[in-house]
């Protein structure tokens, strides 16, 4: 039951999120949907997700006790803390130097929680090259090719 209140506050909050969208800037010529296209199709398909865990969590003959405490555990709460501190310094560092570190920093902390190593140096290198050439190519996608202004920190 506790995973079901869970579930119901996330689509709560999604839908306020979803109703947000609403006051995003579009020009007038824009017909695309605007800025707020690609967060409402993320809503979206977050609401029909959280439906579908509810209905799988319902139709289980076997109830498991949801606790509140593993919601904490200390990977979980190290990606919640990260995310946090990663939207205060979106604006002030910019996208790609934020989200560039964010990654990074995320990426190799729960590569390192779950091989109990960071992998040698040329593991590094590559999963550091792949993380960076992500970032580079979602600030071309939604900047250039979808035309959404990107924070651009201090830097520039």
């Amino acid at each position: 039951m506790g995973e079901i209140i869970f579930l119901a506050m996330f689509f709560v909050l999604s839908i306020y999120l979803y109703s947000l969208t609403g006051t995003f800037r579009a020009s007038k010529m824009d017909a695309s949907g605007g800025a707020a296209m690609f967060p409402r199709i993320v809503i979206i398909l977050l609401c029909a997700c959280l439906v579908i865990r509810i209905i799988q969590i319902i139709m289980q003959k076997e109830k498991k006790k949801f606790v509140w405490k593993e919601l904490l555990e200390p990977a979980r709460l190290f990606f919640v803390l990260c995310l946090v501190i990663y939207v205060v310094m979106l604006k002030t560092l910019g996208y790609i130097p934020a989200t560039g570190l964010f990654l990074l920093v995320v990426v190799n902390r729960l590569y390192y929680l779950q091989k109990r190593n960071y992998g040698g140096k040329q593991e590094i290198l590559i999963r550091t090259g792949l993380l960076i050439a992500f970032v580079i190519a979602m600030h071309f996608v939604f900047a250039g090719v979808l035309s959404v202004n990107l924070p651009k920190g201090f830097l520039v």
